[in-house]
């Protein structure tokens, strides 16, 4: 469950390991994690804590491979490339976020191409370290060996916000009433929290309303009450760019990276087409490049455009939009980042980067537009990635002293209704109120113990059945 205390289960492993003149190792997903993993574990060791990622320059690099192998600090933090750093007596290696994609390096990124998950399992073999695999939303590969023996399974069902005596001064000082419960299984003054509530929206219903913005009703109210209220919002779409693909209206050909095969999406501030898996770029077309008609027509949604809707429809409202175009700086994560924390800004526009981890505590509206866009993808685990997905940016709200009050929502728009998306029943298990929210496929799976229910028995099965891994070793072959 997100916010259940994973980070501090971390920083007491690591506490005990640094007590016996051990080092950790603790990978994060994106390098957007950084800047905030490296502030919460800094604060607890204070000057034993080091940084590694691609954005630091060569030297930069180096200096923290010589500190490290002399030992001149005990922590590094970084993305799947800081479990290389060559401590002399490596006691912990924490997988933070262990079924993100993002720790398998695949092209375009050049070689060696491996997975940093089974990498660390590999390296804690030969060190004799202890490996922390921690996620709200397991890999399905991951849960299956922790129920089978091959790992120590350990399952917090519960949002763990705090100490009694904390939230009440925290409460005092701000002066806001927190919706805390203590549950008769929390060890002594542990304060828990409830997930807020989904509510999920189909847009055939919106169309046949006469709503035909790309804002259901239902976030236009949530999000017209968050800003008045002085909090923040995130609005979540896994597209980057202004439009998702160009076609032509007379023969119907799309325009698509000549080295992919995929579709380009359109950027508007640079005039251009871009493949997002190689890189390439080409100039926005003024006419089909297979028929010569001038009428081109851009289909899609990406972040680009779903900022300037926002800004339409919320004119008063600070955005920041975060995804891969607006962080190639070296400091923009960090620095976009402690901007929104700061509140200089209301709404939060992003991709999956905004997805892992991230922890906001004026948050209390999660909006996710287009939220099957991440289905239909010819992939085993399609569904499984998804609700991952979904369930993670679903975590980002509620999270701080405002907590889980009755007008936090997280809100899903869907073109395609969920009832028709068998996979989509694993969402449910993302609150224990989903039972009330309408076009509910599946209510009765609603809580921790419905997500376990959704997330392994069903995709289990299938693999059995089908002999996908982990039932039998895949390989692919990539023919170029």
């Amino acid at each position: 469950m997100t916010g259940s205390g994973k980070t501090e289960i971390y920083m007491r492993a690591i506490d005990w390991a640094v007590q016996n003149d051990q080092q950790a190792i603790v990978l994060v997903p994106e390098i957007a994690l950084t800047p905030q993993t490296v502030r919460r574990f800094a604060a607890r060791f204070p000057g034993r804590v080091a940084i590694l990622h691609s954005r630091l320059t060569d030297g930069e690099r180096y200096d923290t491979w010589r500190r490290a192998r002399e030992g001149l600090f005990d922590i590094v933090v970084g993305p799947r490339s800081a479990l290389f750093v060559p401590f002399p007596n490596l006691g912990v290696i924490v997988v933070d976020e262990e079924h993100d994609p993002s720790y398998k390096q695949t092209p375009p990124v050049p070689p060696p191409y491996y997975h940093a998950r089974e990498l660390a399992i590999k390296l804690g073999e030969l060190t004799g370290a202890l490996v922390i695999l921690g996620s709200a939303t397991p890999d399905l590969v991951s849960y299956h060996r922790a129920k089978s023996g091959r790992y120590q399974l350990l399952e917090l069902p519960r949002r763990v916000m705090g100490h009694r005596q904390r939230i009440a001064s925290q409460e005092s000082r701000l002066q806001l009433i927190g919706h805390y419960i203590h549950d008769g299984q929390d060890p002594d003054d542990a304060l828990t929290i409830p997930l807020p509530p989904i509510e999920v929206v189909d847009l055939r219903q919106e169309l046949r309303a006469g709503n035909r913005s790309i804002f259901s009703r239902a976030l236009q109210t949530a999000l017209d009450e968050t800003l008045a209220r002085g909090e923040q919002a995130i609005l979540f779409l896994n597209r980057r760019g202004t439009n998702s693909f160009v076609i032509c209206r007379d023969c119907g050909h799309t325009l698509k990276c000549p080295k992919c095969a995929v579709p380009l999406t359109y950027h508007r501030p640079g005039l251009l087409l871009a493949c997002h898996h190689c890189g390439h770029k080409e100039p926005q077309p003024s006419d089909c490049p297979n028929c010569g008609s001038k009428r081109i027509k851009y289909f899609g949604l990406g972040t680009e455009e779903l900022e300037e809707q926002v800004a339409q429809r919320w004119p008063e409202a600070r955005i920041v939009r975060w995804d891969r175009d607006t962080t190639a700086g070296r400091d923009a994560h960090e620095n976009l980042l402690a901007s929104f924390i700061n509140h200089e800004s209301d709404v939060l526009v992003g991709t999956q980067m905004i997805a892992k981890g991230l922890d906001l505590p004026l948050v209390t509206l999660v909006g996710i537009v287009s939220a099957d866009v991440s289905l239909g993808l010819p992939d085993y685990r399609t569904g499984e990635r998804a609700f991952q997905l979904l369930a993670q940016v679903a975590g980002r709200a509620g999270r701080g002293l405002l907590g889980a009050r009755s007008f936090c929502r997280r809100i899903s728009r869907s073109i395609t209704p969920f009832r028709r998306r068998p996979s989509m029943i694993l969402l449910a298990s993302t609150s224990r109120r989903f039972a009330s929210a309408p076009n509910t496929a599946c209510p009765r799976f609603g809580g921790w113990h419905g997500w376990r229910w959704c997330i392994t028995t069903r995709p289990w099965r299938r693999r059995r059945r089908r002999s996908w891994p982990p039932i039998c070793a895949g390989t692919f072959w990539r023919r170029s």
